[in-house]
């Protein structure tokens, strides 16, 4: 059990990292709160498609501080 809760502060400590506001709220649901990319847009109020985009484009941002460590 602690491996999960050490691996979850580790994503949350890239997320936490990143700027825009909707992408943290998109990661956070998809990797921390396990939720389905329909959840997230419907409590988001985007077109499923659009979270997507947002996600592709949040995994890019997230990358350049996992490639820092």
């Amino acid at each position: 059990m602690d491996k999960l809760y050490d691996t979850k502060q580790e994503i949350l400590e890239v997320i936490n990292k990143i700027d825009d506001n909707r992408y943290r709220e998109v990661l956070t649901a998809r990797y921390i709160s396990f939720q389905k990319f329909k959840k997230i847009a419907k409590c988001m109020n985007y077109d499923e498609r659009h979270i997507y985009r947002i996600h592709h484009a949040a995994l890019n941002e997230a990358e350049k501080f996992i490639n820092k460590k």
